[in-house]
Order: structure tokens, then sequence, then C-alpha cells
């Protein structure tokens, strides 16, 4: 009998809720961010999942998950970040620092994404996708002009990857495709750095398919942006007329 009880104690000792009662919640919660702090991960993500496992109830255990999160965006595991920081948005959308983890989540996209636009550039737009409507959520957020330059940056990065697409199609006289790439750049990138590129590839391929129409509103549009290079291109577009015989 004395040996069981022996033995039932040794058990209930070596389990996390037993020997937590040392620390309290917040304790193992600093102990953990200090954990984090000095990158010892393991260390501060056992921390963190005693909070989040044994003191449900607790409003540590919230942070706990969020400081999980973090851990992972800290350690480069953007996957792992994301699927984290993404439950965490769904399950406290009412949190405090919901728009800093609407912020973190759209950065593991954008920390995925390759920064050449000649890659595939799927992550980008998730990222694109995710922060859309940021400014509107969290008007008041401290992170709205970062999330503003990132999102450019990644709008451009798209444009940039349709153009060089479009120029491919260029090389190869395949001037409708090179027209379809230009119509979407146009249409969805409109405030993107390679704008004019865009209406001078959309002049050349309507002049080639024949829509003289079309390819004048690019050069109008073009030279409201590069006056020169507008009349650069209509020169070369304008047929030239045969020497008279003498």
């Amino acid at each position: 009998m004395i040996k069981l009880i022996f033995a039932i104690f040794l058990f209930l000792y070596s389990q996390p809720s037993f020997a937590a009662t040392s620390l309290t919640p917040q304790e193992k919660f600093d102990l953990g961010q200090k954990y984090l702090k000095r990158g010892n991960y393991p260390k501060a993500l056992e921390q963190f999942n005693q909070i989040r496992n044994f003191y449900r109830d607790d409003p540590l255990a919230i942070e706990a998950e969020l400081a999980i999160a973090d851990l992972y965006f800290k350690k480069n595991e953007w996957d792992q970040a994301r699927v984290y920081y993404d439950e965490f948005e769904r399950r406290f959308p009412n949190h405090p620092k919901i728009d800093y983890v609407s912020f973190q989540l759209g950065l593991c996209y954008y920390k995925k994404a390759p920064k050449t636009h000649q890659r595939d550039q799927r992550w980008t737009e998730q990222a694109i996708y995710h922060w859309r409507d940021f400014e509107t959520k969290y008007p008041k957020s401290t992170y709205r002009e970062e999330v503003a330059k990132k999102f450019s940056e990644c709008r451009n990065r798209l444009a940039e990857k349709e153009l060089y697409i479009a120029k491919f199609y260029q090389n190869r006289s395949a001037w409708e495709a090179v027209k379809r790439r230009t119509d979407f750049l146009i249409k969805n990138h409109p405030e993107s750095d390679v704008l004019s590129e865009a209406y001078e590839l959309s002049a050349i391929s309507n002049f080639n398919l024949g829509k003289s129409e079309e390819s004048e509103k690019a050069l109008n549009k073009l030279k409201e942006l590069k006056p020169q290079k507008a009349g650069e291109i209509k020169a070369d577009l304008t047929p030239k007329e045969s020497p008279k015989e003498k």
C-alpha cells in the first residue's frame, strides 16, 4: 500500500499541472518571454504551452497563444506562425492587439513571397488579399503606415510580373497576349511604377492588331506620364512615306 501511494505521488508530481504550482501563470509567462528574448525557443514554448494547457481560464492563456505565434515568427517558421496567427484572429477578433495579429499574419505571407518578380507570386497575392482592408478595419493602428508601404510594394511586384510576361510575348510578336497582359496591368495596378511601360506596350500591341483607336488612347495616357516617350513611340508607329520618284 505504501509503495502504491508513493508511486501515485511521484506520478502526480511529475505532471506539469502539479509541478507548475511553484510558479504563477504570470511568472511563467514572464519567464517564457525572457526565454523568447534570449532565443531559447524550446524553453519559451514549454512555458507558454503550460499556461495554455493548464490555466485555460486565466487571461494569460490567450496571451500565451499569441506568444507562441510570435515565437514561430521569430524562428522564421512562417507557415507555423501563420497557422497560429490565423487561428488567433478567428478566435479572438476583439482582442486589443488584433491589428498587430493581422499585421503579422500578412507579414507571414510577405516573408514567404520571392522578392524577384520573375518567380511565382502566389504569396504576394495572399499578402495583398489579407491586407486589402487593413486601413478600413484598423484606422487608428500604429501599423497602418508599414502595411501601406508593404502593400504598395506587393502591388508593384505583381505589376512587374505582368509586364515581364507581356515583354516575353512582345519578343514573340504575340500581340493578343501582350494586349491581355497590359490591359490587366493597367486596370488592376493603376498606381504601379511600371504603368508608363504598360501604356507603351498597349499602344504597340493595339497598333499591330489594327486597333488604331485603342492604340491612340494608350499613347495619350503615356503622354500624360512621359511626353517625350509618347512622341517617340508615335513616331515609330506612324507609317513612313515612300520617297517620291524623281
